[in-house]
């Protein structure tokens, strides 16, 4: 039997008809200390459709607790749903963890069908949650969590950043590490971590709530993690380094990077900033081209530089363009991030941002604009108290925040026409260079959307997004395609 089941919901959205889902590293890495005394059965949504069977199956057996996670966004509901069937068919405690119950842990406890929340790193909160479930004994002693009792709700101080360089294996056992190789550039690939956090001090950022205290592991520490992942399949070719930000020390990357010299891999990380950029010479790049990496994303975020100074982004657009330009003389794609939609833009910053990211991809036709998020407030950010400040009124309810996405605006400074300007714009930016990001595997919507480039490209140009049958049809599909 299984002492813990844990739920890996669907994310929802757009990233539901990706047809193999990224391996669950938040629940996997939950799971270091409690997975060494406690047997754990994971269920991930995205692979099950049957979920709720299983679920069921496991209940039958009497577990100790059922746990989740979730982000802000769709995936609250998928969580809650999950949630509320365990509550239907038993009486164990429901934890949530993640990064929306973190910021908000009173309000998710005011859900009917929740009762602890592990706030932050949860290795060894969760731990100790467990225990102090199995043997019965008082939460109030807990670092990190909040919990209902009774019912009023009790937030426990909370626990100090974790070295990661102290932290047990991630218990790749407990899942199929081959359900989760997606493909990059018709290579199997999985996500790795090597740090956690980011110093840099962008409002709009999460990691304002952590302090920004960025955190790491050495370099042959997470080489020897990089081993146990590839020693779980022997199919993996490409890793995807999911850090918020890989290039903080600089001679620590590149000593990883010397490092991944001598595996027959490729790879791509993110965090790329423009300090990093100016640090990046010839030599370096040659480093980056020997060890396999093939792409680089960079939170470019706007063209604007009003924009940038408000958000507290330490950008030089011209590190930006020239080091665009010398990439384009190696095999590594830059990959841009954008956003807009702030309470302080104006069509005319809008317009410079559309602009930088047109001149980034014709001076280099490797360059990928991922695509124009539009901007989410969350709590706890600078940029959260400038749109309080600009009209915007929080959710009051978990459940309400599952519509709190960036596909979505619901930022009410914004006009109508300025919403379906945003929304248009999103929608061409995932279309106008050389990859498409469509996650769909159809060879034929993929050559469909290579042919919509042109129209794209005009669009954008002109912020022209009257009458997009385009994008209903893209809705339409991925609506039949998503996974329930």
């Amino acid at each position: 039997m299984a002492d813990l089941i844990l739920f890996q919901p669907s994310i929802g959205g757009d990233w539901s008809c990706i047809n193999t889902p990224h391996i669950p590293l938040g629940l996997l890495s939950a799971s270091r200390f409690v997975n060494k005394e406690y047997s754990i059965k994971l269920i991930d949504e995205r692979l099950n459709k049957n979920w709720r069977g299983a679920l069921k199956k496991e209940l039958n057996k009497n577990p100790i607790c059922f746990a989740t996670t979730s982000m802000t966004g769709p995936q609250i509901n998928h969580a809650l749903s999950a949630s509320a069937f365990i509550k239907k068919e038993s009486n164990i405690p429901v934890i949530w963890g993640g990064i929306h119950p973190t910021i908000l842990p009173e309000q998710t406890l005011k859900n009917k069908n929740i009762d602890i929340v592990v706030r932050g790193e949860g290795e060894l909160t969760f731990y100790e949650l467990v225990k102090c479930l199995d043997h019965k004994n008082d939460l109030k002693n807990i670092l990190g969590i909040s919990f209902k009792k009774q019912g009023k709700i009790y937030t426990n101080n909370k626990r100090p950043f974790l070295d990661l360089n102290k932290l047990p294996k991630i218990p790749y056992g407990i899942i199929n590490l081959d359900d989760y190789l997606t493909t990059k550039d018709d290579k199997l690939a999985i996500n790795i971590f090597s740090s956690r956090g980011c110093p840099n001090k962008c409002s709009y950022c999460y990691n304002t709530v952590n302090n920004n205290c960025w955190r790491s592991m050495s370099p042959s520490n997470f080489i020897k993690e990089l081993e146990d992942l590839l020693n779980q399949s022997n199919k993996i070719e490409h890793i995807n380094i999911q850090d918020d930000n890989f290039f903080v020390n600089i001679k620590r990357a590149k000593e990883i990077i010397q490092k991944l010299c001598d595996y027959n891999l490729s790879w791509e990380c993110q965090g790329l900033t423009s300090l990093a950029l100016s640090q990046i010479d010839s030599e370096f790049m040659e480093l980056l081209v020997k060890s396999g990496c093939i792409s680089m994303q960079i939170g470019t975020e706007s063209g604007s530089k009003k924009i940038l100074n408000s958000l507290n982004k330490k950008n030089n657009l011209n590190h930006i363009y020239q080091f665009n330009k010398r990439i384009s003389d190696y095999p590594i794609r830059l990959e841009h991030n954008f956003m807009c939609g702030f309470p302080m833009e104006t069509t005319k910053d809008l317009k410079e941002s559309v602009n930088l990211a047109l001149k980034l991809i014709k001076d280099n036709p490797n360059s990928i604009i991922k695509f124009f998020s539009i901007y989410v407030p969350y709590l706890g950010t600078e940029s959260f108290k400038q749109s309080i400040q600009a009209g915007f009124l929080p959710p009051t309810y978990l459940e309400d925040w599952a519509d709190h996405d960036w596909r979505k605006v619901k930022t009410n400074w914004l006009d109508e026409k300025t919403k379906k300007l945003l929304e248009g714009l999103y929608f061409t930016s995932l279309f106008i260079d050389s990859k498409p990001r469509i996650y769909i595997k159809s060879k034929v919507i993929k050559k469909l959307a290579s042919l919509y480039r042109p129209i794209a490209l005009f669009r954008m140009k002109n912020l022209f997004f009257r009458c997009m049958p385009e994008k209903q049809i893209k809705d339409f599909y991925e609506s039949l395609t998503r996974k329930t």
